[in-house]
């Protein structure tokens, strides 16, 4: 089941610099031979690498392994950085992480740019691609058209003129199972016991994957009996011909799956287990912020520890530029306030000339100077308030003056 770490706001945009913070550190990755001793330095690279993108959210990762594989020199090297990615990446227990994997398919093993080792991989990847690119996190749900125990048949998302899911007031949750898979049985106590207290409004479609009609009408008996007065709604479906295509639009290759649709229609959930999916209904995926918590102290302490000559008001220019163009570009309001809200923080609670020139820069051309970014209540109470005390205080003893 996937962890929930990158769906924390907070702790998925922290990192934006790690690629560069690389580079200023270790430098590109050299074209050495690959002998033991240099597969052993590698790796040792490539895990601190992905330690520190770890809470990245995918599209970020995808963008710090575009960059780590081209500042590679040499095919060995850039073949096996390749292939040691992709293979953390398929197989990362962080929800959103398996986009990562299907980008390095579609733009570097497809068009030949890197390699696998052999060709079972390849197809390997392709077939992966193909069977989870339709449900990313992100992506609108597709139409599902099943059969309800009437007989009758269902679209089960609402979808009527076209292949993506209609909106609709609550969130839904799918839960594909089979009644003789041991892992469904536990996910389906789990649940059960969770709806018995929830008052979370859900619609909870149970969508059988065999073929067992008497197996099906005995499970349906016995499991998910939940009032009709209750907040979670259970809908059962089943699709014995496999018309639906539901194996290739949710990459059902086993069970349990468990996907949340938010009421606009897109996947916001995927390989979830209970607990997962009622944080993510709770939290509505985007937990409350905390600025200036200690571990974005500890990242920006890492960043400008690095910096030749000691921290200076350009290299806080270029890092907020950085963080501007790796947030705003893509049109990631949010990851742009908590990355400079934490940045506000930071440099208000240190000592020196640069850094109270950073603080006021901050404050006054990136906080005050930008009412349109910084419009909510929470941003008045959090950030363009300190921005304000920032500004006034540095403005009074400024340098210069009298």
């Amino acid at each position: 089941m996937a962890s929930l770490l990158s769906a924390g706001r907070f702790r998925t945009v922290l990192p934006v610099l790690a690629g560069w913070l690389l580079l200023l550190t270790g430098g590109p990755l050299r074209g050495q031979p690959l002998d033991s001793l240099g597969r052993a330095r590698l790796d040792e690279r490539i895990d601190g690498y992905l330690d520190r993108i770890a809470s990245l959210p995918p599209a970020d990762k995808k963008e710090e392994c575009d960059f780590m594989l081209s500042a590679c020199t040499g095919d060995s090297v850039r073949n096996y950085v390749a292939i040691r990615l992709y293979r953390h990446f398929v197989t990362s227990p962080l929800m959103g992480d398996e986009a990562v994997a299907i980008h390095l398919t579609d733009n570097w093993f497809q068009p030949g740019k890197v390699r696998f080792s052999h060709d079972v991989d390849a197809l390997n990847a392709r077939v992966f691609a193909a069977f989870n690119r339709a449900s990313l996190i992100g992506e609108r749900a597709r139409a599902l058209y099943l059969e309800n125990p009437d007989g009758l048949s269902e679209e089960a998302l609402g979808c009527v003129q076209d292949s993506l899911a209609a909106p609709s007031e609550d969130y839904r949750a799918l839960y594909f199972y089979d009644t003789g898979c041991s892992r469904c049985q536990v996910l389906t106590r789990e649940l059960e016991a969770w709806a018995d207290t929830s008052d979370l409004p859900l619609d909870l479609l149970a969508i059988y994957v065999g073929d067992d009609r008497a197996a099906w009408d005995g499970w349906r008996n016995t499991h998910l009996l939940l009032p009709p007065t209750g907040a979670i709604r259970v809908r059962h479906y089943w699709d014995p011909g496999l018309d639906s295509d539901f194996q290739r639009k949710y990459g059902v290759l086993q069970t349990p799956r468990l996907f949340l649709i938010d009421p606009e229609g897109v996947v916001i959930g995927r390989g979830l287990d209970a607990e997962a999916l009622r944080t993510l209904l709770e939290t509505d995926g985007d937990p409350d912020y905390i600025y200036g918590e200690a571990e974005s102290s500890a990242f920006y302490d890492r960043l400008f520890s690095v910096m030749p000559g000691g921290l200076t008001l350009p290299d806080i220019r270029q890092v907020t530029a950085h963080l501007a163009g790796a947030t705003l570009t893509g049109g990631d309001t949010l990851a742009y306030k908590h990355l400079v809200g934490d940045l506000l923080y930071y440099l208000a609670a240190r000592r020196g000339e640069a850094v109270k020139a950073g603080a006021a820069y901050v404050a006054d051309s990136l906080v005050l100077a930008a009412p349109q970014i910084w419009n909510t209540a929470d941003d008045s109470l959090q950030v363009v308030g300190m921005a304000e005390i920032t500004s006034d205080l540095l403005s009074r003893p400024a340098i210069g003056s009298r």
